[in-house]
């Protein structure tokens, strides 16, 4: 019987310890789950809310700033309506609304003609790729001319009314040969899409 004795009073004693340290076991175990929770629950979704709030952020930010473009363009559509008419075929000159091309071959040919030049060859190719700090709607041509007779002074004065010409065209390059009986010549102009 001592035995049995022996064992009940281990099993107070167990269970006056247990009872006593419960109570710092349970806080303990709370205290754990409640680590691992948050490090596994609630700190992977927080993130993933701080995530979702940066994009909507930026999502925001770009709506404001495409809204701020279409106010600028619908004002800019305002104002050349209320261009003259003379004004506003002045512009449609300058950048044409389309490639324009028998416009384009008139224009070089006149000038050329004008300047006491023959236009041999005349080659256009419009450029696909986008030109840098070219606006998204106006497009890109590029021209090849070959020029003959005249002399320097026919080819500088081809150039100064390229120059005041209504139409923009920027000269890229100039070839010439030493005995100056014909002229190369590279440039750009531009329309709108």
């Amino acid at each position: 019987m001592p035995k049995e004795e022996e064992k009940k009073e281990e099993e107070k004693k167990l269970k006056f310890i247990l009872a006593r340290h419960c109570r710092r076991y349970a806080f303990l175990l709370a205290i754990i789950i409640i680590f691992f929770g948050y490090l596994f629950l609630i700190l992977p979704e927080n993130r993933k809310l701080l995530e979702n709030k940066m994009k909507k952020q930026e999502l925001e930010a770009a709506f404001q700033e495409k809204r701020e473009e279409i106010n600028s363009i619908k004002n800019e559509v305002v104002d050349y309506e209320n261009l003259s008419p003379d004004l506003k075929e002045k512009i449609n000159k300058i950048l044409p609304k389309s490639k324009d091309f028998p416009n384009l071959y008139l224009q070089l040919g006149e000038i050329s003609r004008e300047s006491g030049l023959f236009l041999k060859s005349v080659q256009v190719e419009e450029k696909k790729e986008k030109v840098e700090g070219l606006p998204k709607n106006v497009g890109l041509l590029e021209i090849r001319l070959k020029l003959e007779g005249g002399d320097y002074a026919s080819f500088k004065e081809f150039l100064n009314k390229l120059e005041t010409n209504l139409r923009l065209f920027d000269v890229t390059s100039i070839n010439f040969p030493p005995d100056l009986k014909s002229f190369g010549l590279t440039m750009r102009t531009y329309y709108f899409k």
